[in-house]
């Protein structure tokens, strides 16, 4: 979003754990860290606003979804109360969308400081996953099932309405 770009990977050298680095796009040669720890961190999401990262990290033993202030990354904030991957953004950045396991949940954020995230709620259960995005226009979800080995090989696409509760 915006004039960033965010990508996680191994630093240079590194054989451990992932972290995630942010560039600008007047400078995209230069990449700064934004969460560089021992843990594994990946899957950014910069909020549409700009204000805001969601990403992934396994600091509680599992990949959880949190959220920081962006470009500066400010206080840590756990999105995910029981595991979570594949964090997005709605597009008017009050709602975080992920998937724990089977599910696809969605949680409200506002932005302060700390920021409130609500409860989240389950909106689809489907299994297995291959991608998780919310179209353009914050309408639709688009959900992929991963490609399944085989002859024929196949992708599987799903879209739901985002049901705006």
């Amino acid at each position: 979003w915006g004039p960033w770009i965010a990508f996680s990977g191994l630093p240079r050298g590194a054989s451990a754990s992932a972290d995630i680095a942010i560039a600008h796009r007047d400078s995209l040669g230069v990449a700064r860290p934004y969460a560089a720890t021992s843990f594994n961190e990946g899957q950014p999401a910069i909020s549409p606003d700009g204000h805001w990262m969601a990403y992934t990290s396994d600091e509680n033993g599992r990949m959880d979804v949190w959220v920081s202030a962006f470009p500066a990354p400010s206080g840590r904030y756990l999105v995910s109360a029981v595991g979570g991957q594949l964090p997005q953004w709605s597009r008017d950045a009050r709602t975080i969308f992920f998937t724990s396991g089977r599910l696809v949940s969605a949680v409200s954020f506002t932005p302060g400081t700390p920021p409130t995230i609500g409860a989240a709620r389950t909106l689809y259960t489907r299994d297995p996953w291959g991608s998780l995005a919310v179209s353009p226009d914050g309408t639709t979800l688009l959900i992929t099932d991963r490609v399944r080995e085989g002859d024929p090989q196949t992708l599987v696409v799903q879209v739901h309405a985002i049901n705006r509760r």
